[in-house]
């Protein structure tokens, strides 16, 4: 199945859906967390509502494309809370900051071995997967990405090449 834009419109949809429910500033966080957590868990449950739709389906160009997109999704909150906590957490305060960021680098993660599991995962998925590992102090699950990404696409060089730099590092 070619990546050709008319195979991902269905998750291009999903992903817009999602969007929907949050404001720019609620992917920036700031002192009204409650309205951004409201916003965030209506995108994930528009997210999941799309992950159950495209696995009823044999198109397996959309789903990947929607597990990138919301993947993604998640590493745009994780780079706020991030950029937050690093500003001395603003109006939240740093510890508060420093918490959401702890728990959207786990969902993050989580979502990333979901991807995974469920076969939807290419090579750029477990890239990102063991670069968010790494980037949060995680080498022994960066390593984890890498060998599941090896043995799902043992083709790919890029894949074999990060992770005997990882295993001699």
């Amino acid at each position: 199945m070619s990546d050709h834009p008319a195979n991902v419109q269905v998750a291009a949809a999903w992903d817009l859906i999602a969007r929907h429910h949050c404001r720019p500033e609620d992917m920036a966080p700031s002192s009204s967390s409650t309205e951004a957590a409201t916003a965030t868990a209506a995108a994930l449950a528009a997210y999941e509502r799309g992950h159950a739709s495209l696995a009823a389906t044999e198109q397996a160009a959309e789903q990947q494309h929607l597990w990138q997109m919301h993947v993604a999704y998640l590493q745009q909150r994780l780079e706020g809370w991030l950029t937050l906590a690093q500003d001395d957490g603003g109006s939240l305060g740093k510890a508060a900051a420093i918490t959401e960021a702890a728990a959207a680098a786990k969902q993050l993660l989580k979502l990333l071995q979901r991807a995974a599991a469920a076969g939807a995962a290419d090579e750029q998925l477990y890239m990102n997967w063991a670069q968010a590992a790494t980037r949060l102090g995680q080498p022994s699950m960066a390593l984890k990405a890498l060998r599941a990404g090896c043995s799902a696409q043992p083709l790919s060089w890029r894949l074999w090449q990060v992770m005997l730099r990882a295993c001699v590092s």
